[in-house]
Protein backbone atom coordinates (compact mmCIF):
# COMPACT_ATOMS: atom_id res chain seq x y z
CA UNK A 1 0.00 0.00 0.00
CA UNK A 2 1.44 3.33 -0.99
CA UNK A 3 1.57 6.45 1.10
CA UNK A 4 -0.96 8.17 -1.17
CA UNK A 5 -3.50 5.37 -0.76
CA UNK A 6 -3.08 5.48 3.00
CA UNK A 7 -3.38 9.27 3.03
CA UNK A 8 -6.54 9.08 0.90
CA UNK A 9 -8.13 6.54 3.28
CA UNK A 10 -7.35 8.74 6.27
CA UNK A 11 -8.62 11.88 4.53
CA UNK A 12 -11.79 10.13 3.38
CA UNK A 13 -12.61 9.21 6.97
CA UNK A 14 -11.40 12.45 8.52
CA UNK A 15 -12.90 15.04 6.16
CA UNK A 16 -16.50 14.73 7.42
CA UNK A 17 -15.32 15.18 11.01
CA UNK A 18 -13.16 18.15 10.02
CA UNK A 19 -16.06 19.72 8.14
CA UNK A 20 -18.40 19.31 11.11
CA UNK A 21 -15.83 20.92 13.41
CA UNK A 22 -15.42 23.87 11.04
CA UNK A 23 -19.18 24.32 10.81
CA UNK A 24 -19.51 24.17 14.59
CA UNK A 25 -16.90 26.85 15.12
CA UNK A 26 -18.35 29.00 12.33
CA UNK A 27 -21.41 29.48 14.53
CA UNK A 28 -19.38 32.05 16.47
CA UNK A 29 -18.80 34.05 13.29
CA UNK A 30 -22.47 33.90 12.34
CA UNK A 31 -23.51 34.95 15.85
CA UNK A 32 -21.11 37.89 15.76
CA UNK A 33 -22.33 38.98 12.34
CA UNK A 34 -25.98 38.85 13.43
CA UNK A 35 -25.47 40.42 16.87
CA UNK A 36 -23.28 43.24 15.56
CA UNK A 37 -26.35 44.72 13.88
CA UNK A 38 -28.03 45.02 17.30
CA UNK A 39 -25.25 47.00 18.93
CA UNK A 40 -22.24 46.62 21.21
CA UNK A 41 -24.07 45.31 24.30
CA UNK A 42 -25.75 42.36 22.54
CA UNK A 43 -22.48 41.64 20.72
CA UNK A 44 -20.58 41.55 24.02
CA UNK A 45 -23.25 39.33 25.57
CA UNK A 46 -23.06 36.97 22.61
CA UNK A 47 -19.28 36.85 22.89
CA UNK A 48 -19.51 36.00 26.57
CA UNK A 49 -22.10 33.33 25.85
CA UNK A 50 -19.96 31.84 23.10
CA UNK A 51 -16.91 31.76 25.39
CA UNK A 52 -18.84 29.92 28.09
CA UNK A 53 -20.50 27.58 25.59
CA UNK A 54 -17.15 26.75 23.97
CA UNK A 55 -15.63 25.67 27.27
CA UNK A 56 -18.69 23.60 28.14
CA UNK A 57 -18.90 22.09 24.66
CA UNK A 58 -15.25 21.10 24.53
CA UNK A 59 -15.48 19.61 28.03
CA UNK A 60 -18.53 17.56 27.13
CA UNK A 61 -17.06 16.43 23.82
CA UNK A 62 -13.85 15.41 25.57
CA UNK A 63 -15.75 13.34 28.10
CA UNK A 64 -17.55 11.46 25.36
CA UNK A 65 -14.61 11.19 22.94
CA UNK A 66 -13.44 7.98 24.59
CA UNK A 67 -16.63 6.22 23.56
CA UNK A 68 -15.75 6.05 19.87
CA UNK A 69 -12.76 3.69 20.16
CA UNK A 70 -14.53 1.54 22.74
CA UNK A 71 -17.67 1.23 20.65
CA UNK A 72 -15.59 0.64 17.52
CA UNK A 73 -13.64 -2.14 19.19
CA UNK A 74 -16.86 -3.81 20.36
CA UNK A 75 -18.35 -3.47 16.87
CA UNK A 76 -15.23 -4.89 15.22
CA UNK A 77 -15.24 -7.82 17.68
CA UNK A 78 -18.86 -8.45 16.68
CA UNK A 79 -19.91 -8.24 20.31
CA UNK A 80 -23.33 -6.57 20.26
CA UNK A 81 -23.73 -6.73 24.03
CA UNK A 82 -20.48 -4.80 24.64
CA UNK A 83 -21.40 -2.32 21.90
CA UNK A 84 -24.86 -1.62 23.34
CA UNK A 85 -23.47 -1.39 26.87
CA UNK A 86 -20.79 1.09 25.80
CA UNK A 87 -23.18 3.30 23.84
CA UNK A 88 -25.86 3.17 26.56
CA UNK A 89 -23.31 4.12 29.22
CA UNK A 90 -22.13 7.03 27.10
CA UNK A 91 -25.70 8.21 26.57
CA UNK A 92 -26.39 8.09 30.32
CA UNK A 93 -23.23 10.07 30.94
CA UNK A 94 -24.21 12.64 28.30
CA UNK A 95 -27.71 13.06 29.75
CA UNK A 96 -26.36 13.49 33.28
CA UNK A 97 -23.77 15.98 32.09
CA UNK A 98 -26.46 17.86 30.16
CA UNK A 99 -28.73 18.08 33.21
CA UNK A 100 -25.84 19.35 35.31
CA UNK A 101 -25.04 21.99 32.70
CA UNK A 102 -28.68 23.02 32.47
CA UNK A 103 -28.79 23.55 36.22
CA UNK A 104 -25.55 25.52 36.10
CA UNK A 105 -26.90 27.72 33.30
CA UNK A 106 -30.13 28.37 35.20
CA UNK A 107 -28.21 29.32 38.34
CA UNK A 108 -25.75 31.41 36.32
CA UNK A 109 -28.62 33.20 34.59
CA UNK A 110 -30.19 34.05 37.92
CA UNK A 111 -26.86 35.33 39.24
CA UNK A 112 -26.28 37.48 36.16
CA UNK A 113 -29.86 38.75 36.26
CA UNK A 114 -29.58 39.84 39.88
CA UNK A 115 -26.14 41.44 39.47
CA UNK A 116 -25.97 45.21 39.50
CA UNK A 117 -24.30 45.77 36.18
CA UNK A 118 -22.90 49.14 35.16
CA UNK A 119 -25.18 50.80 32.67
CA UNK A 120 -23.78 53.71 30.71
CA UNK A 121 -25.64 57.00 30.84
CA UNK A 122 -27.80 57.88 27.91
CA UNK A 123 -25.99 59.76 25.19
CA UNK A 124 -26.53 63.46 24.87
CA UNK A 125 -26.43 63.12 21.10
CA UNK A 126 -29.74 64.09 19.58
CA UNK A 127 -31.14 62.07 16.68
CA UNK A 128 -29.74 63.26 13.39
CA UNK A 129 -26.54 64.64 14.92
CA UNK A 130 -23.18 62.93 15.05
CA UNK A 131 -21.73 64.99 17.89
CA UNK A 132 -23.08 66.15 21.26
CA UNK A 133 -21.47 69.53 20.65
CA UNK A 134 -23.58 72.30 19.11
CA UNK A 135 -22.77 73.11 15.52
Amino acid sequence: MTVLVTAWRIARRGLPLSASQLLTFSLGFVDAAMLSALGPAPLAGGGLGLAVFSVIGVTGASLLAGVTPLAGAAWAAEDPRAFVTTVATAMRLAVRFGILLLLLMLIGGELLGSAQLHRPKKSSVRPGRSSPLPV
